[in-house]
């Protein structure tokens, strides 16, 4: 009956040790798979903040073509390519400073970002919609009315590189600081996932393996 009764609670331990392992390795699984979704979604913020610097540069160089062209094929063109460029960068802003589901990407933000943001003098988002209204002031304008010399021309090419372009880099450094907290955070968990999975195999020496190579020598 001892026999029998000592059989069981090693049975028991013996279960108790696999499920334990089971729930580490499961638990690890899900968290990194989080981590990773994480990373992922920074990356995405990261390419999204960098790609709005070169469709603003696309944006005065555009706006630069428009004006000067004679020739109105190309200046239909330019225009077509120049309504896309504002409509993509005004899309991006929008993800940044909301999130979207429909793509994905939730919302990111903190302090940093949220002064670099909303400032109420100077923040990004002020200088984005002045930026892009000044953009389709030109887009608007019947070729011929306005020139490099308008109001409109001059805040694309002296106050985007001035203001705009210094807050754009700043927005992709802090998102890139995130992505790399975030690395540093999963490579923290798969430490804390190794000693978890050495203790329960511990555990499992201690509880089930050694116990039973006792009773094993005692018959």
């Amino acid at each position: 009956m001892a026999k029998i009764t000592a059989a069981r609670h090693l049975r028991v331990r013996y279960i108790i040790g696999l499920g334990l392992l089971a729930l580490v390795v499961t638990g690890s699984f899900l968290a990194k798979q989080y981590a990773i979704s994480v990373q992922h979604n920074l990356s995405e913020l990261v390419k999204l903040s960098g790609q709005q610097s070169g469709l603003a540069n696309r944006i005065g160089y555009l706006s630069l073509v428009m004006i000067t062209t004679h020739d109105d094929d190309n200046f239909a063109d330019v225009k077509s390519q120049l309504q896309q460029s504002i409509d993509d960068m005004e899309a991006m802003h929008g993800i940044l400073l909301n999130g979207s589901h429909a793509k994905g990407v939730p919302l990111v933000s903190n302090e940093k970002l949220q002064s670099l943001y909303y400032d109420d003098s100077v923040g990004l988002n002020v200088s984005i919609r002045s930026f892009l209204e000044n953009a389709r002031a030109i887009l608007s304008n019947p070729r011929g009315t306005l020139g490099i010399d308008s109001y409109e021309y001059s805040h694309l090419t002296n106050y985007g590189p001035k203001l705009l372009e210094p807050q754009l880099t700043a927005a992709v450094d802090e998102y890139t600081r995130l992505a790399h907290e975030s690395i540093v955070q999963i490579q923290h968990l798969e430490k804390l996932i190794w000693f978890g999975t050495l203790f329960v195999l511990l555990l499992e020496t201690l509880l089930i393996f050694r116990p039973l190579e006792r009773r094993i020598r005692e018959t």
